[in-house]
C-alpha cells in the first residue's frame, strides 16, 4: 500500500474508515502521509516535525488528526485538518503532555502531563471552551490512553517499574482496576465489542512483549479469565 522510501510506522485508520493516516522515517527527520484506505492518494501533510513526531489520532468525524511531537525535553499535542490547512498547538507550556486519545462525542481530548507535579495524571481538554480538569488521582507514567468507544471507560498502560500492566478505569478516574499482570510488557490496549453477549461489555486487545517475541491477549473489561 505505502511506497515510501524509508520506514514507516502506526498506521492509524480514521474513524469512518476511509483513509489511514501514518508516520514515516527517512533516517533525518519524520514525515506524516494520509492515503484512502486502498492504498492510493497519497499525500505528505506538511509540518515541521523534526525527529520527535511520536503518534497520530483521527478525530471521530475523520476531519482532524491530534498528534504527538516530541522535541527536547517535553511532548506536545498538536490538533490539525486532515488536510494539514489548519493546525493548533493545544497546550503552550513547559510541561510534558502527550498519550492524547479523543472522547467518541470528539468534545474533548483526554491527555496525560506533569503540569502539577513531578509525576503524571491524567487530564481532559474541552474542545468548545478550553477548560482542563483532572480525571482522577492517579499518578505515574501513562501510555497508550484508549476511550471505549462508548466514552464510560479509559484504558492506558502504566509503567510499573518491572515493566507495563494495562489499567482500567471509569470515564470520571473512579473504579481503577489492573488488568493484566504478565511479568512483561503490556502495551497498547484497542477496544472490540464483545458481540455475542447481552451486556454491554468490551474486549481489551493488547500487546505483550515477551523474551520469545511479540503476541496478543484478550482481557474482559470487568475482570474476566485472560487468554
Amino acid at each position: 500500500m505505502s511506497d515510501y522510501l524509508y520506514t514507516t510506522y502506526m498506521p492509524e485508520w480514521s474513524s469512518d474508515a476511509r483513509q489511514i493516516a501514518y508516520l514515516a522515517w527517512d533516517y533525518e527527520r519524520m514525515h506524516l502521509f494520509v492515503m484512502d484506505a486502498a492504498g492510493s492518494n497519497v499525500r505528505e501533510i506538511p509540518g515541521e516535525w523534526g525527529i520527535g513526531l511520536m503518534s497520530v489520532r483521527w478525530s471521530p468525524d475523520s476531519e482532524w488528526l491530534l498528534i504527538e511531537r516530541y522535541l527536547r525535553t517535553t511532548r506536545d499535542l498538536f490538533r490539525l485538518v486532515a488536510d494539514g490547512s489548519e493546525m493548533h498547538e493545544l497546550f503552550v507550556s513547559d510541561s510534558r503532555e502527550h498519550a492524547g486519545d479523543w472522547s467518541p462525542d470528539g468534545d474533548h481530548i483526554m491527555f496525560a502531563s506533569d503540569r502539577e507535579s513531578t509525576a503524571e495524571r491524567l487530564y481532559r481538554l474541552s474542545l468548545n471552551d478550553n477548560h482542563i480538569e483532572r480525571i482522577g488521582d492517579v499518578e505515574g507514567l501513562f501510555f497508550d490512553l484508549r476511550y471505549s468507544p462508548d466514552g464510560r471507560w479509559i484504558a492506558y498502560s502504566y509503567s510499573t517499574g518491572r515493566g507495563s500492566s494495562i489499567f482500567r478505569m471509569a470515564a470520571d478516574g473512579s473504579a481503577v482496576k489492573r488488568l493484566t499482570d504478565l511479568r512483561h510488557e503490556a502495551t497498547a490496549p484497542q477496544w472490540f465489542p464483545i458481540i455475542d453477549l447481552p451486556l454491554r461489555e468490551w474486549l481489551l486487545i493488547i500487546t505483550g512483549l515477551v523474551l520469545s517475541g511479540i503476541g496478543l491477549c484478550g482481557a474482559r473489561l470487568f475482570g474476566g479469565e485472560d487468554r
